[in-house]
């Protein structure tokens, strides 16, 4: 690890140069229990080409050796913070950072994620050459050795005005949003709190922000590597606590959208029948019984949508057989066929 640079010391974006009027910028790394992983995640950080920033690493009561690495890091770079909390979640440990940020800028990672040397440089580019309250990159997601870059990136591009953002957004897919791949001016993101639910906490924050901006911009750059641990079995699993979140992200954004741009309301239908869909598909290949109360909330949601999703071709035969029940029986009759 090198020491960070002199506190006068500041480099302007694009350049080599130093500057003294150069923005701070505030990265806010969550960490929990991140001992694998965390070393390349800081190491990718400090070794940004864009030098001015000051780095919060909050350790949310890890229980591991996370501690004692954020503490190292901290004695060798004078640009990192450490904030060590009792756990309260990804919620609460990043709006511990929030607190604690006095950067021009606020941007965050994930603990167990890695960004590409450029991306803050260059996301910081955007914002000052565009005038826009976020710039956004593109992601890479690693699976052991292999990498698929997430749609959207590309190609640069530039979203003026508040429902130009909350479509590009509800284009990409609600459930697929998040804040770590992104650059935001602190004036818009000040005063926002990420809301204390089990999963997807930043899906509501992020709409919060981009309802208080008026510009933002795509730099068309792959700059964040988000590494997939999860087995594909394992994100196939049905959580209770996931499926309150994800339907209460949807009924708030649903309450932002309806009364300002019902014009974007099919874009919203669109991602609540997929949501639905994807709930009540989970919840039976899990064995969820269709006697509870839980099976009646998500089958009610789904038949709201039902006629949505055979419009929709991939979801057409699925979702009659979901809707008439015969879903079950028949996969049942495949994994048998399957097992000979």
């Amino acid at each position: 690890m090198k020491n960070g640079p002199d506190a006068r010391e500041r480099v302007r974006p694009g350049s080599g140069e130093m500057k003294e009027k150069d923005p701070l910028i505030s990265v806010i790394v969550p960490v929990y229990n991140a001992e694998p992983y965390l070393e390349r995640c800081v190491d990718s950080i400090i070794r940004q080409t864009y030098r001015n920033l000051e780095i919060i690493l909050v350790d949310d009561g890890s229980a591991d050796e996370s501690p004692e690495i954020c503490e190292r890091y901290a004695k060798t770079d004078h640009r990192i913070k450490v904030i060590h909390q009792a756990n309260s979640g990804a919620a609460g440990a990043r709006n511990a950072g929030l607190r604690a940020a006095s950067g021009d800028y606020i941007g965050f990672v994930d603990s167990d994620d890695k960004i590409r040397p450029d991306m803050y440089r260059s996301l910081l580019a955007s914002c000052l050459e565009d005038h826009a309250d976020f710039a956004w990159c593109g992601t890479v997601c690693v699976r052991g050795e292999t990498k698929e870059k997430r749609p959207g990136g590309g190609r640069k591009k530039l979203l003026d005005g508040k429902k130009v953002i909350l479509q590009e957004m509800l284009e990409r897919g609600i459930n697929s949003l998040s804040v770590w791949d992104k650059l935001f001016r602190a004036e818009k993101i000040r005063g926002i709190r990420f809301p204390d639910i089990a999963f997807n906490e930043d899906i509501i924050a992020l709409y919060h922000i981009a309802d208080r901006c008026e510009t933002a911009v795509l730099t068309g750059r792959y700059d964040y590597c988000y590494f997939l641990r999860e087995k594909d079995e394992d994100r196939e699993k049905y959580s209770r606590e996931k499926a309150a979140a994800l339907l209460f992200n949807l009924k708030t954004i649903r309450g932002m959208i309806a009364p300002r741009y019902p014009d974007l309301l099919p874009l919203y239908e669109k991602n609540e029948a997929e949501i639905s869909f994807i709930l009540l598909n989970q919840y039976l290949k899990c064995g969820g019984r269709t006697d509870t109360g839980e099976y009646r909330k998500l089958k009610k949601i789904f038949d709201r949508n039902f006629r949505r999703l055979t419009q929709m071709k991939p979801y057409r035969m699925r979702a009659v057989l979901l809707y008439t029940g015969a879903y079950r029986p028949l996969r049942s009759v495949y994994c048998r066929l399957r097992r000979r």
